[in-house]
């Protein structure tokens, strides 16, 4: 038997980053170290990874979601079970073999080979299961989206001008659905939560077919946005992607080939930005106003987390992890036409404004090219661009 206090000194002896810097190749970011996963990274000693965070009291992974202390660390680095093969983890931690009193049986290496094959077979069946799941969805999506009616007379019109914006302007490239559900997941499959009015938008990547971004409407509400509750998990987003959305845009209106784009994160912040420039007078006919779908779709993935100013975790002793403004190559981001000159970035008042500030900069690493201007334009704090339309009206 092992006491608390003996294994609560060995892990502490036995920092996470220190032991997995044995197995992976990491360096400094997030909490103390990034680098590959110990569980689920088929190269370990790649050198621009980033999906596994490692300090001294624990390990996360953002890919497979494994994590937790060095055990866990050390079962996964080892090819080992944590509960099964608990004294030979032990044994194998620094200190741990006179801890236990026992000589420590090293692990076959033919053994690990064998474990190390089996992961890799599973991560290659679920990333199958993955890609097909996601071309079903795509293919559920673009059903809906050719069923979609124009906006016109109908609530997603009234939506958007209760919203302040012109929705002869802004509205061309929408769709409705009149009778649109809104499912959550659930097991053994997924559970319907709601059905009614919602405003519809193409998602696209290079002029492919991504996915359909709905918003939920509800005329009564102040803000026109359905309040969905799910009665097994409280308050739900009333909008929701079918499909995918990673690198992708929705274009609500502009050329193909502008010199001019404004990009923001919903449909009602640039589309506000171009109904108050096209009401200030202002000749739109080069600019196009896309949104990015979301936050983290603006500028990409991050090539690693940082700590925020003042938020902090669940458990309130360390700085809450955000993505960071250093982006992630390697990843799919929207692709600016290279015909723009001058490339808008619409900030959101309304979000966390460091969380934003890192996407903003993200996208403008990630988006810079000679001769292009990358600016970035805020509402005042706590508001957003459709809501100044609205108290001018």
């Amino acid at each position: 038997m092992i006491s608390d206090t003996d294994l609560d000194r060995l892990k502490a002896d036995n920092p996470c980053a220190e032991v997995a810097a044995k197995y992976v190749k990491l360096r400094r970011g997030g909490k103390g170290m990034i680098g590959p996963c110990v569980a689920c990274s088929t190269d370990r000693q790649r050198a621009d990874a980033t999906k596994a965070e490692y300090w001294a009291e624990g390990w996360t992974c953002a890919a497979c979601l494994t994590g937790g202390d060095v055990i866990q660390l050390m079962a996964c680095a080892e090819s080992l079970d944590a509960k099964t093969d608990f004294r030979r983890i032990i044994g194998l931690l620094n200190g741990g073999a006179a801890l236990l009193g026992e000589a420590v049986v090293p692990v076959d290496p033919a053994e690990r080979a064998r474990a190390e094959s089996a992961r890799a077979a599973a991560r290659l069946e679920a990333e199958v299961e993955q890609n097909e799941f996601r071309e079903r969805e795509r293919g559920r999506a673009w059903e809906l989206w050719q069923r979609a009616r124009p906006i016109a007379g109908t609530a997603a019109q009234a939506y958007l001008e209760l919203r302040g914006l012109d929705a002869e302007l802004v509205g061309a490239r929408l769709g409705f659905d009149p009778f649109a559900r809104f499912y959550v997941q659930d097991k053994p499959k997924p559970r319907l939560i709601h059905e009614g009015p919602a405003l519809m938008a193409l998602i696209q990547r290079r002029g492919r077919f991504l996915g359909l971004h709905r918003t939920f409407i509800d005329l009564r509400e102040r803000k026109g946005k359905a309040v969905l509750t799910d009665p097994k998990g409280g308050d739900v987003n009333a909008k929701k992607v079918r499909g995918g959305k990673k690198g992708g845009h929705i274009a609500l209106l502009g050329p193909r080939d502008p010199r001019e784009l404004y990009l923001g994160e919903g449909i009602e912040k640039v589309g506000g930005v171009a109904t108050a420039l096209r009401r200030a007078g202002r000749d739109i006919s080069a600019a196009a106003f896309w949104t990015s779908v979301d936050l983290g779709n603006l500028g990409g993935k991050a090539s690693h987390k940082v700590p925020h100013p003042f938020l902090m975790n669940a458990g309130g002793k360390r700085p809450q992890l955000v993505p960071g403004p250093a982006p992630d190559d390697s990843t799919p981001a929207i692709e600016i036409p290279d015909s723009v000159e001058r490339l808008v970035m619409l900030g959101d008042s309304t979000s966390d404004r460091f969380e934003t500030e890192c996407a903003i900069v993200r996208a403008s690493v990630r988006y810079a090219r000679p001769g292009r201007a990358i600016v970035a334009a805020w509402p005042p704090a706590g508001k957003d661009f459709d809501d100044l339309l609205r108290e001018a009206a």
